[in-house]
């Protein structure tokens, strides 16, 4: 084999390992990505949740001091 054709050869080689290699640490990344994603929605799930709680619990405390005089009670 001519000296220029391994040298090619080898350079391609190591080109599709550096490819493959991209690949890999792209699918990897992309995955955490996903992962955080998923976690920060249901961190703002939860939030929402304990928001909506906590509004109703205001709500259920200024109905309970208004003793009747005034506008209707929030629900």
């Amino acid at each position: 084999m001519n000296p220029y054709r391994e040298f090619a050869r080898q350079q391609q080689l190591r080109f599709e390992r550096m490819m493959a290699d991209m690949r890999r640490r792209d699918d990897e990344d992309r995955r955490l990505y996903i992962e955080r994603f998923d976690a920060l929605q249901e961190d703002m799930r939860d939030l929402r949740e304990e928001s909506r709680a906590l509004l109703q619990a205001l709500l259920h405390v200024l109905d309970r001091l208004d003793n009747g005089g005034g506008a209707a009670p929030a629900t």
